[in-house]
């Protein structure tokens, strides 16, 4: 999970996000790993389809996890998320740009 607390955190040191992953991951690994046994059909059916599947896989499995994580990381709710992309959405200074 350190990829995804990287995003959260821009200015974090690798050795922290590391720690703070094996804490959040505490009671979790049996979770992840029953999920991602979760995608081995649709790892078969990417490479049936000699690699072309992977293009609707991968994205599928990325954002899986990313969910994964968000849900994983809720104890930790009371730490503030730097650039939070949903309150620019919410204060509509994503639209301001076009």
């Amino acid at each position: 999970m350190i990829d995804y607390i990287f995003a959260d955190k821009k200015d974090i040191k690798y050795a922290e996000a590391m720690r703070e992953s094996g804490e959040i991951m505490k009671g979790n690994k049996a979770r992840l790993f029953v999920l991602v046994l979760s995608f081995i059909g649709w790892f078969f059916v990417g490479v049936i389809t000699l690699c072309l599947g992977f293009i609707y896989v991968i994205p599928y499995v990325e954002t899986t996890l990313a969910a994964f994580y968000l849900d994983i990381r809720k104890p930790l709710e009371e730490q503030p998320i730097e650039n939070n992309f949903l309150d620019d959405i919410k204060e509509e200074k994503v639209y301001d740009e076009f």
